[in-house]
């Protein structure tokens, strides 16, 4: 795929925002109470109880929010808040003998996009617990950090995906909301229940900030779609040109784009885009639904029509290794695809593609959620009118 890399874009509608008072005064974590003392003033909020709630990276022109491209630091993660573009998560209830021994933030840089790294150690095992935004591939993706799914288990209200990463250590991966969290074991042995109970204690670091966090859309949020290229020439999502509105979208689209009639309870459209070369010839588009950690996107659906040359990168060439099974369907109203899915039954849903007249669909539901029964037929994807 050509790699298109435009400026990078200008954000006006978050620019504008002035600052936010009445921030709460963020207390050192309990489980690290010691970490505050190695740790210097790296967020107002964390000396000044006046300071107003820093916004967001995504909130500036790109390069301009604070701290921006240094290396990382040490930082208390309710201070690290202010250099993230997700919202901050820290664990209740840690592996017995281990303390969260260091936590380590990124912020945005010219070619690095923020994330916070806790290391968490005790009686010779150690485990880290890394956190970001995953906004240049298929972004309903869960086990993003896996070569090898090995199996899938319920922790709380989250779903975790275990297996192997690309060395082969054993590692583990959750989203909440638009947080990606990935685990991977360092040292010695955690046994299943310990990890279950890690993840399912997860909280927010800075509540008080999710609001910031949750209100803006994905393409907003996104640092490769601000910096206009992702990573490893992964410019599919990034280098895209995104639009708010679906029916803006469907009228510059050669293909047709899908929408249910209604969307189910705390379902939303989170923007969609065209591939900038003339003519727009792929469209993609993502739905959201609310969360106690904010939105997260729950269906990508990307389409091209019937001559485009490009393989499909979803069902039927989903890796066997990985995990994924993939069988054969007949789409309503016409039109044959396949559909495929890595995990138990209970788990999320079988990202499908297919193909009609007029073109071909990949689409990809994520797993994190339980789906206890069928959709109604009014969430059908439907055609959007122009």
């Amino acid at each position: 795929m050509a790699s298109f890399r435009p400026r990078a874009r200008r954000n006006s509608e978050w620019e504008a925002w002035p600052g936010r008072g009445g921030a709460i005064l963020p207390q050192p974590h309990p489980l690290f109470p010691g970490l505050a003392a190695r740790v210097t003033a790296s967020s107002p909020a964390m000396t000044d109880p006046d300071a107003p709630l820093a916004l967001p990276p995504f909130a500036y022109s790109l390069g301009q929010a604070p701290r921006f491209g240094e290396l990382p630091f040490e930082c208390d993660p309710a201070g690290a808040q202010d250099f993230c573009a997700f919202a901050v998560v820290v664990p209740a209830e840690l592996p017995r003998g281990t303390t969260i021994t260091q936590a380590t933030v990124r912020p945005e840089g010219p070619q690095q996009w923020s994330s916070l790294r806790l290391t968490i150690a005790g009686g010779g095992r150690r485990l880290r617990l890394k956190q970001f935004h995953f906004d240049w591939w298929r972004p309903t993706s869960t086990a993003t950090n896996l070569q090898l799914v090995q199996g899938v288990y319920r922790a709380g209200p989250h779903v975790v995906f275990w297996g192997r990463d690309r060395r082969g250590r054993a590692a583990a991966a959750a989203t909440l909301g638009r947080t990606q969290v990935e685990l991977r074991i360092e040292r010695g042995t955690f046994v299943e229940l310990e990890l279950i109970r890690l993840f399912a204690s997860l909280r927010l670091a800075r509540p008080e900030a999710l609001a910031l966090l949750a209100e803006a859309p994905f393409a907003t949020v996104s640092y490769h779609i601000r910096a206009g290229h992702g990573p490893h020439g992964l410019d599919e999502l990034a280098a895209a040109c995104w639009l708010a509105e679906p029916a803006h979208l469907a009228a510059r689209s050669t293909v047709p784009m899908l929408l249910p009639e209604s969307l189910p309870a705390g379902w939303a459209f989170d923007g969609g885009a065209l591939w900038p070369t003339p003519p727009p010839a792929q469209i993609q588009w993502l739905l959201k639904a609310d969360g106690p950690f904010g939105p997260s996107t729950v269906v990508y659906v990307r389409a091209r029509p019937l001559g485009d040359a490009q393989p499909y990168k979803l069902p039927p060439a989903l890796p066997v290794q990985e995990g994924w099974r993939v069988r054969a369907e007949v789409v309503r109203g016409g039109g044959a695809g396949s559909a495929g899915r890595a995990g138990p039954d209970w788990v999320g849903g079988w990202p499908p593609g297919w193909s009609r007249r007029s073109g071909r669909a990949t689409s990809s539901s994520c797993a994190r959620g339980f789906w206890t029964r069928p959709a109604p037929s009014r969430h059908c994807l439907q055609p959007c009118g122009r």
